[in-house]
């Protein structure tokens, strides 16, 4: 081809909600089989004459394509915000968009506006550089809209089972509450964790007796150099996400947490709050008669 333009190619992988149900393995091998795909592609580039100049690649783990505000897209974004990358490269349509909206927007306003070339290599196959008119292509809306009503459709599914799963007392969070562990063979299944009962059972028992206010208990809590909760799960490998400026210390607002909790009474309490829609990820408060609570699901400290 000979052609004069070089590129600098930002190769994006996203590993769908829907890999996330799959298997370890099979989840590792969906990101590296997408990687090795692109790259070849990049080669097939090299060699039918393009000049690549470099490429990086860059993956969301487990993220929605519905909503672009992605840690890994919104680096790709800033780099080419910053001229530093001037080729985006994914597999197919729906690795970059599962919403119409931003599909339309990034290929037919920003990309063009801004020099950038979008190649999407199946599903509808784009390139805005090559074939300049194939991101407006009927096609390509067509697939958009077929992206977005399967995320539509999965959303659908994942919200009925976790509801199901709620209305049988079986725990969906991610991780289990603080004095309590998953069951090795159930994760649905809360039992005691023997490590942390004693201090569940110490906080509800001073606060009970009516001789220590809030402040004294996180006083003693923390003189005695006891963790607060996020510590705990970090120090037990749970990898929970420890906010800025988390001491590890307890606080009048952990204690209270606790103190209010219906976990402690053996039951499940699910469904405070939930989802606006598969592509607002936002979530807003649900009525105390909406709520999922069912009694007698495991082992209470009271």
């Amino acid at each position: 081809m000979g052609d004069a333009k070089v590129w600098a190619v930002i190769a994006y992988v996203r590993l769908s909600d829907e890999d996330r149900e799959k298997p370890e393995d099979e989840k590792s091998r969906s990101v590296d089989n997408q990687i090795k795909y692109l790259e070849m592609y990049i080669e097939t580039m090299k060699a039918r004459g393009e000049r690549i100049s470099g490429h990086a690649v860059i993956y969301d783990d487990g993220k929605t394509g519905t909503d672009t505000n992605r840690t890994g897209f919104q680096e790709v974004m800033e780099l080419l915000r910053e001229k530093k990358f001037n080729c985006l490269l994914v597999s197919d349509l729906s690795r970059g968009f599962r919403n119409i909206s931003d599909q339309t927007y990034y290929l037919e306003e920003y990309f063009p506006l801004h020099d950038i070339r979008f190649i999407s290599t199946t599903l509808q196959y784009v390139d805005s550089y090559l074939l300049p008119g194939s991101a407006l292509n009927l096609g390509v809306k067509i697939q958009g809209i077929t992206n977005e009503q399967f995320a539509y459709d999965t959303s659908v599914k994942i919200r009925s089972k976790f509801d199901l799963k709620r209305k049988l007392g079986e725990f969906i969070g991610a991780f289990a509450p603080y004095g309590y562990d998953k069951k090795q063979d159930n994760s649905d299944v809360l039992v005691v964790d023997p490590e942390a009962a004693g201090i569940v059972k110490d906080i509800f028992n001073w606060y009970a007796d009516g001789l220590m206010s809030l402040s004294a208990i996180v006083k003693k809590l923390n003189t005695f150099g006891i963790p607060n909760p996020t510590k705990y799960k970090n120090q037990k490998g749970l990898n929970l996400m420890n906010p800025a400026g988390n001491d590890g210390l307890w606080s009048a607002s952990s204690v209270r947490r606790i103190l209010t909790n219906e976990v402690y009474l053996g039951r499940m309490v699910q469904g405070r709050e939930e989802v606006i829609n598969y592509k607002v990820h936002k979530s807003r408060k649900v009525p105390r008669e909406d709520w999922f609570v069912v009694e007698g699901t495991h082992e209470p400290y009271l």
